[in-house]
């Protein structure tokens, strides 16, 4: 009897162990792999696609590095995973509040600095898309104020956007009033990317 409970106990750690380590529960990486996971699970819920994603998931890096003019940004897309990923046209970007509730923001596709080029981004590189912010003032009923920002690419979960501004670094606790963003074409290149000429 005292044996069973052994090993019914340690089956029963086993377990929990893996359930820690499914759920991404780690010092450094908790919170990218916990969001892997619940994107990861809307899509089989909603019944969407998944291609590539033994490859990608969770290994996708998004910035949107500040140019120099007011809203100008270039969306560098970067594949961490092991597998090649593919993207073709416009990129999804959608926007949180504070309180993780979704924003009804504009995001209309442009044609800059021209048509898509289907790009196969392999382990280590990066595609890249110009975005232009445009902004309101917080007190307007039709400017939506986002502090996350987030890209969904076929092939990989939904990622957060990282904020990159003029000193290089990622905004701590960034805060965006937009009225509505304009989203350019991926390149497989950043030159001519940038919406400053736009």
């Amino acid at each position: 009897m005292t044996r069973i409970r052994t090993i019914l106990g340690a089956a029963a750690l086993a377990a929990t162990a893996a359930m820690v380590t499914g759920c991404g529960v780690s010092s450094a990486t908790g919170a990218a792999t916990n969001t892997s996971a619940t994107s990861t699970a809307s899509q089989v819920a909603a019944g969407a696609p998944a291609r590539n994603a033994g490859n990608v998931q969770g290994k996708i890096g998004a910035e949107l590095v500040h140019q120099q003019a007011p809203g100008s940004e270039i969306l560098v897309v970067t594949n961490k995973g092991t597998g090649p990923l593919t993207v073709d046209g416009w990129p999804t970007l959608s926007f949180l509040n504070a309180a993780n509730g979704s924003l009804a923001v504009p995001v209309q596709r442009v044609s800059q600095p021209g048509a898509a080029t289907r790009t196969t981004i392999q382990p280590g590189q990066s595609a890249f898309a110009g975005v232009k912010l445009i902004f309101g003032d917080k007190g307007d009923n039709d400017t939506y104020v986002a502090t996350t920002t987030n890209l969904t690419i076929p092939g990989a979960p939904t990622t957060v956007v990282s904020l990159i501004g003029d000193d290089g670094h990622a905004a701590e606790y960034p805060e965006l009033a937009l009225k509505s963003v304009q989203a350019g074409t991926f390149q497989p290149s950043m030159q001519g990317v940038s919406p400053d000429a736009w």
